[in-house]
C-alpha cells in the first residue's frame, strides 16, 4: 500500500488510532489520573496540568516538574529538570527514525509526530514494525501514538478532578502502573542482553539510589544497559 495516496495514509492513520485502543492506552490512562491528582496536591490548575501532560508527556519529566515547582524552583530550572527527565526521547528517536520511509507523505509532520512517542509506542512500534511494510509504518505509528497521547491527556484531567477522592497510595500506584508494563514487555524479548540488562537494573537499582537518590537512576540505566550489552556481545543475542 503506497504512502503516496492520500486515501492509503488517512486509513493507515485510522488503523492505527484503532489498534490504540489497547493496553498501552489504558496504561497510559491510569498513571495520568496519578500525576493529575498529584498536580492538584501542588497546586496546579486543571488547565495549566493538560498542558503541562501534553507539553511534557513523559511521565518522569512530569514528575520532575512537580517537584521543582514545590520547591519554589525558577522556570529555568524547572525548564533543565524535565530536559534532562525526558532526554531518554533522543535516543529511542534516533532508533525509530530508520524504522520509517524518507519522503513519504506525512514526512513534514515529524517534528509533530514525534511528540506523541512515548516508551509505550517506541516499544509496540518494534514490536510490529517488521511485521508490515516499511511504507506503512509511520502513518499507523501516528494514529496509534495521537491515541495514546490522548488518552493521557484525559487521565490527568480525569485525576486532577479525581483528587481528593484517592489516597496517596492509590496516586503512586498508578503512577508505577505503567513502568511496571514496561518491564514485562521487555521481558518478552528474544535477546539476552534486553534480558541481562533488565536483571542488572532490577539489582543495582536501590544499590545506587542509596549512593545517590539525584543520579542513581540515569547512573543505574547507563551500567546496566553497557554491562547487558558487553556481557552477551559475543553471543549473537
Amino acid at each position: 500500500m503506497p504512502m503516496n495516496n492520500p486515501a492509503s495514509t488517512s486509513s493507515l492513520i485510522v488503523k492505527g488510532l484503532l489498534a490504540g485502543f489497547s493496553v498501552p492506552a489504558f496504561l497510559v490512562f491510569t498513571a495520568m489520573i496519578g500525576f493529575g491528582s498529584l498536580a492538584k496536591s501542588q497546586g496546579l490548575t486543571l488547565a495549566s496540568t493538560i498542558f503541562s501532560a501534553a507539553g511534557i508527556y513523559g511521565l518522569p519529566g512530569q514528575v520532575a516538574m512537580l517537584e521543582a515547582y514545590a520547591t519554589g524552583a525558577s522556570l529555568l530550572i524547572i525548564l533543565i529538570s524535565v530536559a534532562m527527565a525526558n532526554m531518554r526521547f533522543f535516543p529511542m528517536t534516533v532508533v525509530l527514525m530508520p524504522l520509517f520511509e524518507p519522503g513519504d507523505r506525512l514526512h513534514g509532520w515529524r517534528y509533530l509526530i514525534v511528540q506523541f512517542m512515548s516508551v509505550n509506542t517506541w516499544s509496540h512500534m518494534q514490536h510490529v514494525a517488521p511485521e508490515m511494510p516499511r511504507s506503512e509504518r509511520l502513518g499507523y505509528f501516528s494514529g496509534f501514538a495521537f491515541t495514546c497521547f490522548s488518552f493521557g491527556v484525559l487521565g490527568a484531567a480525569a485525576g486532577w478532578l479525581l483528587a481528593g477522592n484517592l489516597s496517596n497510595a492509590v496516586t503512586t500506584t498508578l503512577i508505577f502502573i505503567n513502568p511496571a508494563y514496561f518491564i514485562f514487555l521487555f521481558c518478552t524479548s528474544r535477546t539476552r542482553n534486553v534480558i541481562f540488562s533488565i536483571i542488572l537494573g532490577a539489582v543495582l537499582g536501590p544499590v545506587f539510589y542509596k549512593i545517590s537518590p539525584d543520579w542513581g537512576l540515569p547512573i543505574c540505566g547507563l551500567v546496566a544497559g553497557t554491562l547487558g550489552y558487553w556481557l552477551c556481545r559475543d553471543s549473537g543475542a
